[in-house]
């Protein structure tokens, strides 16, 4: 029994009550000898359940002492107890939260980071600052690139702070070395396939709001869903080798699916390491498994699928056609967009001018002696839009072939020649529809033309356009400027792109902002700037990097009076010397005020080109008399119908084949040929005369304004279709 004594320890608490152990520390077992008579004996056992080898110990204590009471001797010999677990050979069929949490977290971050540039991206193509970029001489790949450089600054920040979060909360599993190296090379060869995937998406919209809103959602259904399915299949051993299937196809088709996987996987390394008992150490070959190495081929062939892509998409949205990209490759590096010069729809009353024009354009592109090319040459351009019509049928002959094709078209510009020479602004009238925008946006090469060429600086837009844009700028219609960004910043900005020194972008910078009177308003951000404000910045834009040709469409739309002024000002003295321009508007003051020559467009065509004083001349009526007469108290007593009988003598008297064009109330409106006026000092002596014997209240005699011409073209095709 005193060998009982000294292996069960503090058996004396227990004093035959079993409720009262409560009351004391935990043990790991106990036991009462109820009766002893050897080689029999009885007794009754407690045990902590909690404790594992509770059991254990307490059978080798009483083998112990039966064997020392049995035995009869005082031998040390012990009888001792040891665990050998069996090694255990597979994963444990459970889903462990850390493993998944870490993937989900480190992944969710990579995901979504590309989707922020790609909302960026869509912003850009709304306010059209991409295109405004690109028609100052940034190109495709350095637009791109910029964007790829910020998001791999953005991604290396982020690893840095994943892997201090590693530490600081003691993840064992990535902070191996290996582990380190595996899952940042597969994050950063991961950056530039998710940039284009994400720039992809990004061509699906054109509202910046609605890609931030949905884009997220898009992205996290691509690599969260899959992710769970492969997670869950893998991690509870369901469906055999189904996990690694569905791994393989998402790897190697799911750019979106890989930063979630790169974490799980590399962390799985570590946890069928941490169950092998052979396992000591990891190096770097037990990272590179079957699953890691399918991730990283798969990204790497992203990279040039995407870009693929996108170079398609880009080319599509830029209103370029898809087929020609293909065609030049074909023919192994011909020029994109072949250029059909015949083109015999012209007009049925085209005027001498524009057939001048078109003659004078045929014969510079035929010429070998023209020592300086015009600053813009457009020939031949025509512009068509395809209209579909359901249930329209082409199993008709050739000819009602013909005519559903014909009927399907929609002609925006049809064969438009014409020139602009060095220091010239020339005017592009038309109303809504008329075809002037379309051969703005042709000419910046924003869509392409069906057919003709357009030359800036002798330079063709489809097969040297990095050289003609080089020699252009723009001023569109709409601000084409980032709201975030001052407006000191835009101008540096573009004089950067356009080539201007370092050394001389502030002073040159200055020099726009002091001569254009926003001196004041440089360092505001250009949502606090005022419309006309605006309006000069893009102005400026267009002109930074002194282009020998500048696109200005309606360049003053919403600007007060003054400003309106000073900005017609700032035009005419910019186009002095060896600079030209074209113009678009629907201000006929603008035009009369600003353009070295005119050329009005309806229906897609040029009617008419030419000076105004020589549009007016020409197409005018000569000269318009509008006269009123006195009405209230000083209204004579003779009938109103004898007044106005006496006034048409008087003008028919005065201007012989005059005729009146309209007559309200007390108001005529007379059309006076120019050959009947023989001096314009005689006829005012006459108009002064009569408007005090013929109770004239007021009258006007003027020359016949471009707007009345623009009015009359208008008037002259009204009802009349283009096919």
């Amino acid at each position: 029994m005193d060998g009982i004594g000294q292996n069960a320890k503090h058996i004396e608490e227990y004093d035959g009550n079993f409720a009262n152990l409560l009351n004391i520390a935990p043990h790991v077992a106990a036991f009462n000898i109820n009766d002893y008579n050897l080689p029999r004996f009885n007794l009754t056992v407690i045990y902590n359940d909690t404790m594992q080898h509770s059991l254990p110990i307490l059978i080798n204590i009483l083998s112990n002492t039966y064997y020392r009471l049995s035995s009869g001797k005082n031998d040390p010999t012990r009888i001792e107890v040891k665990t050998h677990p069996f090694q255990q050979t597979s994963q444990p069929q459970e889903f462990n939260i850390g493993t998944a949490s870490c993937a989900l977290f480190i992944g969710m971050d990579f995901v979504l980071l590309p989707i922020t540039l790609a909302v960026d991206m869509v912003y850009d193509r709304e306010i059209k600052a991409k295109n405004q970029l690109r028609v100052n001489g940034l190109s495709f790949p350095m637009y791109f690139l910029s964007y790829f450089i910020v998001l791999v600054g953005l991604m290396s920040f982020i690893c840095l702070c994943i892997l201090g979060i590693i530490f600081l909360f003691d993840v064992p599993s990535l902070q191996e070395l290996p582990a380190i190296i595996t899952l940042s090379t597969l994050l950063m060869l991961y950056c530039p396939s998710s940039i284009l995937f994400s720039t992809c998406l990004s061509y699906i919209f054109d509202k910046m709001d609605s890609a931030q809103s949905i884009l997220p959602n898009i992205a996290t259904f691509f690599g969260l869903i899959p992710f769970l399915l492969v997670m869950i299949l893998d991690m509870l051993g369901v469906g055999g080798t189904a996990a690694f299937a569905l791994h393989v196809v998402f790897s190697l088709l799911n750019t979106m699916y890989v930063p979630y996987a790169a974490v799980y996987y590399v962390d799985r390394v570590y946890l069928m390491c941490s169950i092998n008992a052979a396992c000591h150490h990891l190096t770097m070959s037990d990272y590179l498994t079957t699953e890691i190495m399918l991730m990283a081929f798969g990204v790497l062939l992203h990279i040039p699928l995407w870009f693929f892509v996108l170079l398609l998409l880009d080319i599509k949205k830029s209103g370029g056609n898809v087929s020609d990209f293909f065609k030049y490759f074909l023919r192994n590096g011909g020029s994109i967009g072949e250029e059909i010069m015949e083109n015999s729809d012209i007009g049925e009353h085209e005027d001498t001018d524009v057939k001048n024009e078109r003659q004078k354009v045929f014969n510079l592109i035929t010429s070998s002696a023209v020592q300086e090319p015009p600053v813009v040459l457009v020939q031949n351009l025509r512009k068509e839009y395809r209209q579909r019509e359901a249930g329209s049928s082409c199993n008709c002959c050739l000819k009602r072939e013909e005519e559903v094709a014909q009927k399907q078209r929609k002609i925006a510009v049809r064969n438009l020649s014409l020139t602009v020479e060095p220091g010239e602004v020339l005017g592009l009238l038309g109303h809504n529809g008329a075809g002037k925008t379309t051969t703005m946006k042709i000419i910046i090469a924003e869509e392409a033309a069906t057919r003709g060429r357009v030359q800036i600086g002798g330079h063709n837009i489809n097969t040297s356009m990095a050289e003609a844009f080089r020699q252009m700028g723009y001023c569109p219609q709409h601000d084409a400027q980032w709201k975030n960004i001052t407006v000191r910043e835009h101008l540096e900005c573009y004089a950067a792109i356009r080539g201007v020194p370092w050394s001389e972008v502030n002073r040159i910078v200055d020099l726009y902002l002091s001569g254009l009177q926003i001196h004041e308003h440089a360092d505001k951000q250009t949502q606090e700037c005022s419309g006309g404000t605006r309006r000069k910045l893009s102005f400026a834009m267009a002109m930074v990097g002194g282009p020998k040709v500048v696109l200005m469409d309606e360049p003053s739309t919403g600007m007060d009076p003054r400003s309106k002024r000073f900005l017609w000002d700032t035009i005419l003295a910019s186009f002095q010397g060896g600079r030209g321009a074209i113009l678009t508007t629907h201000s006929m003051e603008e035009a009369d005020a600003l353009c070295s020559r005119v050329g009005i467009m309806v229906k897609g065509e040029l009617r008419c080109i030419g000076s105004t004083q020589h549009l007016k001349n020409l197409y005018g009526a000569g000269y318009t008399l509008e006269m009123k007469l006195l009405g209230g108290d000083c209204t004579p007593t003779t009938p109103s119908g004898d007044r106005i009988a006496t006034l048409k003598e008087f003008v028919a008297g005065l201007f012989p084949d005059a005729t009146l064009e309209e007559s309200f109330a007390d108001r005529l409106v007379f059309a006076v040929p120019q050959h009947a006026v023989n001096s314009l000092a005689e006829c005012f002596m006459q108009l002064e005369k009569a408007k005090l014997e013929l109770d004239i209240e007021e009258y006007s005699f003027s020359q016949t304004t471009l707007e009345q011409v623009f009015l009359k073209f208008s008037h002259y095709d009204e009802g009349n279709s283009v096919e």
